[in-house]
């Protein structure tokens, strides 16, 4: 081989390398930011969470062990909404929906539910159309519809919890996912 076809070769490796490893290098959720964040919004927009130290990193809480499953799962995340939907009454299960968008006219929707002491991931579905949360269209007015639990919608932006909504139970528009084969409701 002529000297010019082997350095053009070895040029080539050399640069798909370098492209292979930025394909391989994931970006880490950061979840002490998020978790920090995401209880500093969710104290002011919800009165029953003033108990939180938001000074103190609690590794044991609901939240922090959730962000770590979310962090072994779906790194790639920037941008995406996390809502909180317990069921309470007879008995407590946390429940935790994440969307988020891939593209412009999707939305992926993965559900988690807090059993046996671990977040266990129950379900996905894709929805036809890009979600985009608005807080005052989720207002009730007049609406026969309503939610049945308390939901917080918190936005997630770069590993920073950018806006958190908190609804009381029977205070928001009823919170359907639009598939009729669904029954995933708030």
């Amino acid at each position: 081989m002529n000297k010019t076809l082997k350095l053009f070769l070895v040029s080539v490796l050399i640069c798909s390398c370098g492209n292979y490893k930025s394909l391989q290098a994931h970006r880490e959720i950061n979840v002490d930011e998020i978790y920090k964040s995401w209880n500093k919004l969710a104290t002011t927009s919800n009165e029953m969470q003033t108990e939180i130290n938001l000074n103190k990193i609690d590794k044991n809480s609901l939240r922090f062990t959730f962000l770590q499953e979310l962090q072994g799962q779906y790194r790639e995340l920037s941008d995406y909404y996390i809502i909180e939907s317990p069921i309470s009454g007879e008995f407590y299960m946390p429940r935790i929906w994440v969307m988020y968008s891939r593209n412009k006219k999707s939305t992926d929707v993965v559900k988690f539910e807090f059993i046996q002491r671990n977040w266990k991931f129950k379900d996905s579905f894709l929805l036809p159309y890009m979600f985009k949360y608005r807080y005052k269209e989720y207002i009730r007015k007049n609406e026969k519809e309503f939610n049945y639990h308390d939901v917080t919608i918190s936005h997630v932006i770069n590993d920073k919890v950018v806006s958190c909504d908190f609804f009381k139970a029977g205070s928001m528009k009823k919170f359907v996912f639009e598939l009729p084969e669904m029954s995933n409701h708030f």
